[in-house]
């Protein structure tokens, strides 16, 4: 009887230590377990608190869908959206980037399962568009594909590289021009004063006169061009002298308003008080009258063109604007059209000798209009749309005395 007691006391107690060790491993696997749920909570509040902390924007969109599931602050300031009105909706229903561009995602992403750097088109609240780069992977959120978006937008880096691949293709042509703008006038020089002999040693009659006249005529020609091609290269000759583009604006207004269409109304925003600029008035004249013909050019019937004067303080933010321009004083003008104005294209390539959009003429006007301001160390912009008008904004290093009070009375045409 007692070996039977034994047994079962013996039994029990193996099956306590059993229960015991059990009962221990449980609870290693509820530490553990424990431990797991912890860390993802630590690791989810840092991914919260890095993803709306971002310096980046963020968005984290359904794969299937395009939905935004969430967004960060910068995603918000980007877009110009609040958040409520992003979450929930889908990127082709608020048309953040065209077609073309999401079909170019979801192929990088179907191939790879991430996008590196894609540069897209990126449609902000109110219908700006801008340039960004897209990075992009396909993760997991319980067990659904979900796509985290990271944005940097490049709007103004690329608008920078334009202007400075701009840059140095006009300087490669402006090499070109004077180079031969050197010849010619070397050539010319020859032609005209062998006219010039011929004249004296001919026996003056009418037979001869007929055929030197025209030939004079168009030597004079072709030197009145490497005139401009010259002026294009910034290598024309210049007579500076200080002087205020208020009163030179007033003082050329008669020759401006002859030289176009009477239907076309001339009118002028001229303040007294804009600081003084040192330049070569006869250049400048040369500007201010290819600038205001090109306008009227652009203008079919009636219209308005409107050339004004200001004073403008360049700083180091906005010289990052400007690339050709120094922080300092500057004076602007600026002549605008309500003209047909201009498509990219015709734009990007206005200060191209011999570009013109007329089936007459020789495009170089506006070539050496670029080749005189840049030699005044000044800089010219153009702001055009089509059906809308063009605006030309002309940049002038103030010279002397800039601390003038502002706010002056203006003289109104």
């Amino acid at each position: 009887m007692m070996k039977d007691e034994d047994r079962t006391k013996e039994h029990l107690l193996s099956e306590v230590k059993e229960l015991r060790e059990h009962i221990a491993r449980l609870q290693v696997v509820e530490a553990e377990r424990s431990a797991v749920e912890e860390a993802l909570r630590e690791s989810e509040v840092k991914f919260r608190t890095q993803f709306h902390l971002s310096p980046q924007p963020i968005a984290i969109t359904e794969a299937k869908t395009g939905r935004l599931i969430d967004v960060n602050d910068k995603y918000c300031e980007l877009t110009c959206y609040e958040r409520p009105e992003l979450i929930g909706r889908t990127t082709p229903e608020l048309g953040l980037y065209p077609q073309g561009d999401r079909e170019r995602l979801v192929r990088e992403l179907e191939s790879s399962g991430e996008a590196r750097g894609l540069e897209m088109k990126f449609k902000i609240k109110g219908g700006t568009i801008l340039t960004v780069l897209m990075f992009a992977r396909v993760i997991q959120i319980e067990g659904e594909p979900y796509i985290l978006n990271v944005l940097t937008d490049v709007t103004e880096r690329r608008r920078l590289r334009v202007q400075i691949e701009q840059a140095r293709k006009m300087e490669a042509i402006a090499t070109l021009a004077a180079g031969i703008a050197h010849e010619f006038n070397n050539a010319l020089t020859g032609i005209i004063g062998n006219l010039d002999l011929l004249e004296l040693v001919l026996p003056s009659n009418d037979q001869a006169g007929n055929y030197l006249k025209p030939i004079k005529t168009s030597a004079f020609r072709m030197a009145r061009l490497t005139s401009q091609l010259l002026a294009y290269a910034r290598e024309g000759k210049y007579q500076p002298r200080t002087f205020s583009l208020s009163d030179f604006v007033e003082d050329i207004l008669p020759v401006l308003r002859h030289a176009i269409d009477p239907e076309i109304r001339l009118e002028t925003d001229l303040p007294h008080n804009v600081h003084p600029v040192e330049a070569d008035p006869t250049q400048m004249q040369m500007v201010l009258s290819a600038v205001v013909a090109n306008a009227a050019e652009a203008i079919e019937g009636k219209g308005r063109i409107r050339v004004s004067t200001g004073n403008e303080q360049i700083t180091e933010e906005a010289a990052r604007q400007h690339p050709d321009l120094t922080p300092g004083a500057y004076v602007r003008l600026r002549v605008d059209d309500d003209g047909k104005g201009m498509d990219e294209n015709t734009r990007a390539r206005m200060f191209e000798p011999f570009f013109t959009t007329k089936f007459h003429g020789r495009g170089l006007g506006m070539a050496a209009v670029y080749g005189i301001i840049k030699n005044h160390n000044g800089s010219i912009e153009v702001a055009s749309q089509l059906g809308k008008g063009t605006v030309v904004r002309i940049y002038l290093p103030a010279a002397g005395d800039t601390e003038r009070a502002e706010g002056s009375e203006r003289r109104v045409r």
